[in-house]
């Protein structure tokens, strides 16, 4: 919301202060959302770079806990949209892919309709620049 009002310094601080408490408190599935939200902010303003490292270190937790499997579809789609971002198309189209196959796995439409659109994306901007 502090994004939405030009204020994106008390926005991206709220984030980090948000992470470092659920780290600290091992609170990894919280975490993980807020690594998310933070990556939607970094992308707000352009800082696509900053969000693929925030976006990775998310997928990375979800991946080594299999507590937090069941968070993977989001971490991979949020990853792959950041490298979209960032230009990163082939690692984009992975992310992505591995995110809509988990999520037509667990037959959630709308989860599935916005990996699509980020995939046909992906495929209007490779067409364009030949990538």
């Amino acid at each position: 919301m502090f994004i939405c009002f030009g204020r994106k310094d008390e926005a991206l601080k709220t984030l980090h202060d948000c992470a470092r408490s659920q780290e600290s408190i091992q609170d990894y599935r919280g975490l993980i959302a807020t690594q998310l939200r933070q990556v939607q902010a970094l992308q707000a303003i352009n800082d696509a770079a900053a969000a693929v490292e925030i976006a990775r270190a998310a997928l990375s937790r979800s991946n080594a806990d299999p507590a937090l499997a069941d968070l993977q579809h989001f971490a991979y789609h949020h990853l792959g949209k950041a490298e979209l971002q960032a230009g990163l198309y082939g690692e984009a189209r992975q992310h992505l892919l591995n995110a809509l196959a988990s999520r037509q796995q667990m037959s959630d439409h709308e989860l599935v309709s916005s990996t699509q659109a980020a995939l046909a994306l992906l495929r209007r901007l490779t067409t364009n620049t030949d990538a």
